[in-house]
């Protein structure tokens, strides 16, 4: 299967997912960016703010064709419960070339419901599968085994 995986991280956790997903699944990888965001508090305030407001900010152009691929996995951060600001104008702008798609999300723990919800609304179809991490998967170092749960249930092509 050839895959993508697209993400956005601000702190470089939701990277660190993605880097693995895409080890996991012998693709790609593509990172969203988004000039308008700085890590730090102005920063993280100003996303959560932006979040809340339903603010789809100007990214750079993606780097691949999204259509060139059998799957794409995007993912991102949980902001003020919902899919951060980068990933909704990344599925935006993508939507009509997106084939298969799956999601996963990082945060300190609740809007994944919401979150998905969202991207699967902008990016026009549902998810193939969909991976949630808190906080506590990564503290309890449950992270890589969740991942590699995901990667399979991706190859093995089964609805989540």
């Amino acid at each position: 299967m050839r895959a993508l995986v697209v993400c956005y991280s601000l702190t470089g956790t939701t990277r660190r997912v993605a880097r693995a997903l895409a080890s996991e699944l012998g693709a790609e990888l593509e990172e969203i960016r988004c000039p308008r965001y700085r890590p730090g508090l102005l920063g993280a305030l100003r996303a959560g703010h932006d979040s809340w407001r339903g603010l789809i900010p100007e990214i750079e152009p993606p780097a691949n064709d999204p259509a060139q691929y059998e799957l794409v996995a995007v993912g991102g951060p949980v902001w003020a419960w919902n899919a951060c600001t980068p990933v909704r104008a990344y599925l935006t702008r993508t939507a009509a070339r997106l084939p298969a798609v799956a999601f996963f999300a990082t945060a300190g723990g609740a809007g994944f419901e919401r979150a998905f919800a969202t991207m699967a609304a902008l990016a026009g179809r549902q998810p193939a599968a969909t991976l949630a991490l808190t906080a506590e998967h990564f503290k309890e170092g449950k992270d890589p085994a969740a991942i590699a749960a995901f990667a399979a249930e991706l190859r093995r092509g089964r609805p989540a």
